[in-house]
């Protein structure tokens, strides 16, 4: 009887030690992730994603318009690690902000890119089509081209909501195109982050909640550039980082397909920073969000910036962070400078919600190479 008991202990810690092993196996093989900038980077240029129409000014007619490609800049951590334990990486889109009417901030996200890349993300800096690509939209009265016909005008959304189509249409097709090549990229397809600012806030929220046919269905059979754009995969993300984002483009789907539920389990985690004092995007949207994600048990963080405006990207946070080119204000950056106090903080907040555990603190191998990348990120010079 004891030599059975005997046996009976043996094996189950034998179990034990293989089940720990086995998890010190996987955390072995889990993609590296960083609190500071550790890895370099390569950077390619103008991958195209997909194409979209663009139209005449004017023009109401699709077949008016032609299709023109979507692009983005691809940064990547360089991987030291080969074969088998080349664990695929986590991979983030950014899209910038500026109204959709210019992308002046793309300046601005390449840096955001490089950040996160440089901890261990593969990053997607995106260019979406802008109001004067003139992209088309489908509005009341039919489809329509451009900001020129009027589009339906629902509550207080002007017509320049309208414009935002255009852009969701892009992210969504640049989510799929990231999926349909993850092998090339060494991506997890199930550890996929989205962030943005304003403009480009607004399209990566109402993307997230979004069904998978919502910005293209409604065109499918007016907009043959759709076919472009990855169709078999899937556009959802896995956790959202937003700066001054508004709800318009849930509004806009909403009066569409009246009666539809946008917000729902399968909506992501999202973190959202926003000023008390946003005259462009009114920080009650993100309340309104917090409340309907919080009715669905979702999470929806949003991080209050008092007596902030519009993209306060240099506001004190509730850490204790700082950023030492902080305006007179203490909310806005002073000119030609960037902080990224934001994006450290929401770093956490996105490894945690993609299962990636917490950033690692290891010290960085690249000495004086990724002190000077910091210092760019930082201070960027665009003279």
């Amino acid at each position: 009887m004891v030599a059975l008991i005997w046996l009976a202990c043996f094996f189950c810690g034998a179990q034990l030690t293989l089940a720990a092993q086995l998890r010190a196996e996987v955390a072995a093989i889990l993609p590296a992730v960083f609190q500071e900038p550790h890895y370099e980077l390569t950077s390619t240029e103008g991958v195209v994603y997909g194409q979209g129409l663009t139209c005449s000014l004017g023009e109401v007619r699709y077949d008016g318009c032609k299709p023109m490609d979507l692009s983005m800049d691809v940064y990547e951590p360089v991987d030291t690690e080969v074969g088998w334990r080349r664990a695929p990486r986590p991979a983030i889109l950014l899209v910038h902000d500026g109204g959709f009417m210019q992308d002046a901030g793309r300046r601005e996200f390449t840096h955001k890119a490089k950040f996160f890349a440089s901890r261990g993300f593969i990053a997607f800096n995106l260019k979406y089509r802008l109001m004067s690509d003139n992209g088309m939209y489908p509005c009341a009265d039919g489809y329509c081209a451009n900001q020129s016909y009027p589009c339906a005008k629902f509550g207080h959304w002007d017509y320049r909501m309208c414009d935002m189509y255009p852009a969701v249409r892009d992210f969504k097709a640049a989510v799929r195109f990231v999926k349909a090549n993850a092998a090339k990229y060494n991506i997890d397809n199930h550890r996929i982050a989205a962030m943005g600012a304003s403009a480009g806030a607004s399209s990566v929220l109402a993307a997230a909640v979004s069904t998978e046919g919502s910005y293209k269905y409604e065109l499918m059979d007016k907009d043959p550039t759709l076919q472009t754009t990855n169709l078999k995969e899937y556009s959802n993300v896995d956790a959202i980082f937003l700066q001054s984002a508004s709800a318009a483009g849930i509004a806009l789907m909403e009066h569409l397909h009246p009666g539809s539920t946008l917000i729902d389990q399968s909506s992501p985690p999202a973190l959202a920073f926003h000023g008390t004092r946003d005259g462009l995007c009114s920080i009650d949207h993100m309340k309104d969000m917090q409340r309907r994600f919080a009715k669905q048990h979702k999470e929806f963080t949003l991080k209050v910036l008092d007596n902030c405006g519009h993209m306060p990207f240099c506001a004190a946070l509730d850490d204790g962070s700082k950023c030492p080119n902080a305006d007179s204000d203490g909310c806005e950056c002073q000119q030609m400078t960037l902080c990224l106090t934001q994006e450290q903080y929401a770093l956490p907040f996105l490894m945690s919600n993609l299962n990636l555990g917490t950033p690692r603190l290891g010290a960085s191998p690249l000495n004086g190479t990724i002190t000077q990348l910091s210092e760019i990120a930082l201070k960027p010079d665009w003279a």
